[in-house]
């Protein structure tokens, strides 16, 4: 997995950020959209038999996951929250159907800080139940956008994509800080337009495609903020991803 050299620098910054003082209110926003459609379905064996093809599963949250990070810590008048909208299907998913989510997340600081973590899970399980081959066309669809105002206050909302068979392996962010110089750094989009990828299926063969979403951020605005632990705020931006990575290692 990339970790890019804005990110790192964030994570720096956070980690100072409890040593200094906050006078105004502080925020941030990230949003993330993703779309993964199947474009085509080919059985290369029988022309035009997709009955022994199954394309299924979807998006979801699991906010049971709080000692591996998800939730919020806050001190103070400080808030944040998040929301999630994901599609999820039991039934076959046929040609030029696709699965959607739209995940978001806020924070606010107003007198104290607010430190939060919160990731989605995206499957699309693709499985041969017959003795033909296929040969599967998907591609994926996405939109990061994040932004961060006042005074102390950074954010990051990344994509990790990647499949079982290991011949994808992607990821990209946006990340927003007030904490660095120059108006480029407190909003930042990656929307990328189309990636397709194509898929062959042998006899009884199957594929995992995993698309994971996570969004960190970090608000203060007090008089005197107290200094933030390293754990907490130093490895914030770095600590979901790496936490999904190895949750899917272990449940494979």
């Amino acid at each position: 997995m990339n970790i890019t050299k804005k990110t790192l620098i964030l994570s720096t910054l956070s980690a100072t950020l409890g040593l200094q003082t906050a006078q105004a209110t502080s925020s941030f926003s990230s949003t993330s959209m993703v779309s993964i459609t199947i474009d085509s379905i080919t059985n290369t064996t029988n022309a035009g038999d997709l009955s022994g093809i199954s394309i299924t599963e979807g998006f979801w949250i699991d906010n049971t996951l709080s000692d591996e990070g998800f939730g919020k810590t806050v001190v103070g008048n400080a808030n944040s929250s998040y929301f999630h909208n994901g599609d999820w299907k039991d039934d076959s998913i046929a040609t030029g159907g696709s699965l959607n989510q739209s995940f978001s997340a806020t924070g606010t600081a107003i007198d104290g800080e607010v430190n939060s973590n919160y990731f989605s899970f995206g499957n699309v399980w693709f499985a041969n139940t017959s003795d033909d081959e296929y040969t599967i066309n998907y591609s994926i669809n996405y939109l990061l956008a994040t932004n961060a105002t006042g005074e102390f206050a950074n954010s990051s909302v990344a994509l990790s994509y990647f499949n079982e068979l290991g011949d994808i392996d992607e990821y990209t962010e946006a990340t927003a800080s007030t904490l660095l110089n120059g108006s480029d750094f407190k909003s930042s989009t990656d929307n990328t337009l189309l990636t397709s990828f194509s898929l062959e299926l042998g006899a009884f063969e199957e594929d995992i495609f995993y698309a994971d979403v996570s969004i960190t951020g970090y608000a203060a605005a007090a008089t005197e903020v107290a200094p933030v632990p390293l754990p907490a705020a130093g490895w914030l931006m770095l600590s979901s991803l790496v936490f999904l990575r190895n949750y899917r290692k272990s449940s494979i």
